[in-house]
């Protein structure tokens, strides 16, 4: 996922013949209500920390550390074959005003667990995993 400028800058005066397409994120099927909004930018920046990690299925940082804000773990559909770039979604997510719609270019939806490959104890099958990003 890219963070992008709101005053992009451009070199190129002509459209290239072969390309990619960059898409704007939306939240899909959220436990939130913020279904089909696009996904702002956000930057994790203290001055006095240095370091910073993401803890998923966790409510708090280690000993020490200071936690930012804590969330869900989203990511693309497990059937989408970019669902391996994971991100600790605030529990308070924010919208990009006027931004709702449906087009479906990349989508953040909530991780849940499954007992194939992960011990069911003591993860719960088809629960949503937290996370939480601490500094220091």
């Amino acid at each position: 996922y890219l963070c992008l400028t709101k005053t992009p800058d451009y070199l190129a005066i002509t459209n290239p013949t072969y390309y990619s397409i960059l898409y704007g994120a939306e939240y899909e099927y959220p436990l939130f209500t913020t279904h089909n909004y696009n996904v702002p930018c956000a930057v994790c920046y203290t001055s006095a920390r240095s370091s910073k990690l993401m803890i998923p299925a966790k409510l708090s940082c280690p000993f020490s550390w200071t936690e930012e804000y804590e969330g869900y773990l989203m990511t693309e559909r497990y059937t989408h074959n970019r669902n391996a770039v994971y991100e600790c979604v605030d529990k308070n997510a924010e919208t990009v005003p006027g931004s709702a719609g449906s087009i479906n270019g990349a989508l953040f939806y909530h991780v849940i667990t499954t007992c194939s490959g992960l011990p069911c104890a003591p993860y719960i099958s088809n629960k949503a995993i937290t996370c939480v990003v601490c500094t220091k």
